[in-house]
């Protein structure tokens, strides 16, 4: 049994590091992209960039039909049957296509009522709305290929491919940044994806089981709802954040103005970096652990083990980094951004309480319960647009941080009592 069970525990540490890695590159790239546009464009130019990433997540999602998780499934479930993964592969092709055509009419045609939405009323930046819409079928495709390889657990090219993005795309912003300032920067945001596009060629052509002919092996139509039937989860949770977030910077920006809003951007992105360790551990190992998981002790032994692990973790971190604020900011922006220096306690215990209640939501992906899941990502996302409003109105743009540390407590209670006889 031990023999049986060493190429499965080497392939697990093999994935573990490769992984780990991967991650690592990211938030290395994360941090220097972050430092270039605190350097080159200050607060403003942090908080405009940050619209339009908000937008360009909301239509990468809609542009594959929110199906990368379902090809992820079904891919790794006919992992013996190459005719019925080809079919799925048909069928996740002809599904991103027509999403992607809609799409990018959508954002193309419509530019200059993007540009004037996102941007307070400025049209100046129709022309990267344009050009996003025609480079859109760059990033759904790539985002459709990376699901593909995740699916078929090919997990170093998966790493690897993501790792290649990470650097190339970092490279290429930041010339922009420097030959172009802020409008470089945005139109290196809508096209970094299509300079890695050619990567997907050589890894195409390198993966075996990545068949030509799945283009043309046409699938069932059960095959197409199932795909269609995990689109709901992820459009809810991918559009309602992000949409969210725009929402609240434009009100941030109207209200306190634009360099408030720059710090609002400034103290999230730090939220992001330093919790992308957290949130990977529980996309990888804790999510997967508790969907085979069965019994309710062992589900309730699990999810007290990660409260075990992670929060001391957590708080710790959380700490230090309270402390070592003002070099923080130093660190990944500049000395321009020293006033939001007064957001990070409020942000802090608004991410100790995220976390918290991550850890008994995961089960409502783990046990796919839908509907709990879609009516607390709309409530809670509606919520957290009102508490700032509210909030921001009394308090100035610290209050959009005390409506995010409300929001999660709030989120926390409710995951409590909706998984109480499982925590209690």
């Amino acid at each position: 049994m031990k023999i049986l069970q060493k190429p499965q525990s080497s392939k697990l540490i093999s994935v573990s590091l490769i992984s780990a890695l991967a991650t690592g590159v990211k938030m290395i790239t994360s941090f220097v992209m972050a430092k270039v546009i605190a350097i080159k464009l200050g607060p403003e130019g942090l908080g405009i960039i940050g619209q339009l990433n908000s937008f360009v997540l909301i239509i990468m999602t809609l542009s594959t039909g929110a199906i990368t998780n379902g090809v992820v499934k079904y891919i790794a479930q006919y992992n013996d049957d190459i005719e019925k993964q080809n079919k799925v592969i048909h069928a996740a092709i002809s599904i991103t296509l027509l999403c992607t055509l809609f799409f990018s009419l959508v954002v193309g045609i419509g530019s200059s009522f993007w540009s004037s939405y996102i941007f307070n009323g400025n049209k100046e930046y129709l022309g990267v709305f344009l050009v996003f819409g025609l480079s859109l079928v760059f990033y759904s495709t790539f985002n459709l290929f990376v699901s593909i390889l995740n699916g078929l657990q090919l997990y170093k090219k998966f790493n690897l491919l993501n790792i290649l993005t990470s650097i190339v795309g970092l490279i290429f912003s930041v010339v922009l940044i420097f030959q172009f300032g802020l409008m470089g920067a945005l139109y290196a945001t809508v096209t970094y994806q299509s300079v890695v596009f050619v990567l997907l060629f050589f890894f195409a052509r390198k993966s075996k089981r990545f068949k030509r002919n799945a283009l043309f092996n046409f699938s069932d139509t059960g095959i197409y709802k199932g795909l269609l039937s995990f689109s709901m989860m992820t459009l809810v949770s991918t559009i309602c954040v992000p949409y969210v977030q725009i929402l609240i910077r434009k009100f941030i920006h109207e209200t306190c103005g634009a360099v408030q809003m720059g710090y609002y951007e400034g103290i999230t992105r730090i939220s992001v970096l330093y919790l992308t360790m957290i949130t990977t551990t529980l996309s990888v190992y804790y999510l997967p652990r508790l969907s085979e998981l069965k019994n309710r002790g062992d589900i309730k032994k699990e999810v007290w083990y990660g409260y075990k692990i992670i929060i001391p973790a957590l708080l710790a971190f959380c700490i230090v980094i309270y402390f070592s604020r003002y070099l923080v900011i130093s660190l990944v922006f500049t000395n321009s951004f020293t006033e939001m220096a007064i957001l990070f306690l409020p942000q802090l215990i608004g991410d100790v309480f995220k976390i918290a209640s991550w850890l008994l939501a995961f089960m409502m992906l783990a046990k796919a319960m839908t509907k709990q899941f879609i009516v607390t990502e709309i409530f809670f996302s509606v919520s957290l647009y009102i508490f700032t409003i509210l909030f921001v109105n009394w308090f100035g743009v610290i209050g959009a941080i005390y409506a995010y540390t409300l929001n999660y407590f709030l989120y926390l209670v409710t995951m409590l009592i909706l998984f109480r006889k499982i925590v209690f």
